[in-house]
């Protein structure tokens, strides 16, 4: 007999560069895996944005990219899904 088997949803992806493209983006693929919602989803890609300060190496604070922050964020918390490398290495300030 089969033991019941886990689906695994992978999902690779490279948001846009432009923050308003990046907000719809991110409110589209909070809709997408909804149907995927009993599976586990591990989403790759980039994001092109950063979500913490850490991660950030120069530039100025950009208020626009708040708004992406906040539906990625959104993204995050309705599927349950981790950095995993900031989750792993919560004070390393290393880029790749």
């Amino acid at each position: 007999m089969l033991a019941d088997l886990e689906r695994i949803v992978v999902v690779n992806m490279y948001a846009p560069h432009d923050v308003n493209q990046q907000v719809s983006f991110f409110k589209e693929l909070q809709e997408q895996p909804q149907e995927f919602s009993e599976d586990t989803i591990i989403i790759g890609g980039d994001f092109n944005c950063t979500l913490s300060e850490i991660d950030k190496r120069e530039g100025n604070p950009n208020p626009r990219n708040q708004r992406v922050v906040e539906e990625i964020n959104k993204v995050c918390n309705l599927y349950d899904l981790n950095d995993i490398w900031r989750f792993l290495n919560p004070s390393v300030e290393q880029f790749m």
